[in-house]
């Protein structure tokens, strides 16, 4: 299974450049409704919870006995870091970087340091085997988030055609 989250997670720089390169700083900034992110704070956010979020908690479980692991808080951090006000393909280059040194650097680690845990404050005990697999299931929901946003954008031109269609916010 391991073989399978490092494909995934040394796959989504490149899937991510597809989708987002093309775009136009109006469609990478549009957000599909009020309460939604835009791709570029997607793309920003990946980019931000790459170190703050994924391999720090990961580190911190196999460095430490169980770590108290550190909240997130996703929309804070957009807002705060103003994610829509960032350079796609500056955060899609920092992304890219940060992705390969840890995708490296968790091939080194053992296998029985995937039985090592942490607490998280809102979901209790993870493991970092559990962790390891939300890290490749997360680029999977966001890369699935962007084409959602892409849709969205194609939705009110489809006319009658969109009797076969839902778009994940309705």
């Amino acid at each position: 299974m391991l073989e399978r989250i490092f494909e995934i997670m040394e796959s989504t720089p490149a899937k991510l450049a597809g989708e987002v390169v093309p775009l136009t700083d109006a469609e990478l900034r549009a957000r599909p409704r009020p309460h939604c992110w835009s791709i570029v704070e997607v793309v920003a956010h990946l980019d931000d919870a790459e170190e703050r979020a994924m391999r720090s908690r990961l580190a911190a479980i196999v460095e430490e006995d169980h770590p108290i692991l550190q909240s997130f808080d996703q929309n804070r951090c957009a807002q705060e870091m103003r994610y829509i006000d960032k350079n796609a393909e500056s955060v899609l280059a920092s992304f890219t970087k940060q992705r390969r040194h840890n995708v490296a650097w968790l091939k080194t680690l053992a296998a029985k340091t995937l039985m090592r845990v942490g607490a998280h404050p809102e979901v209790g005990l993870i493991s970092a085997n559990d962790l390891l697999h939300e890290w490749a299931f997360h680029d999977l929901d966001h890369l699935k988030q962007i084409l959602e946003i892409k849709r969205d954008g194609l939705y009110p031109y489809i006319g009658n055609l969109q009797k076969f269609y839902r778009l994940q916010w309705e």
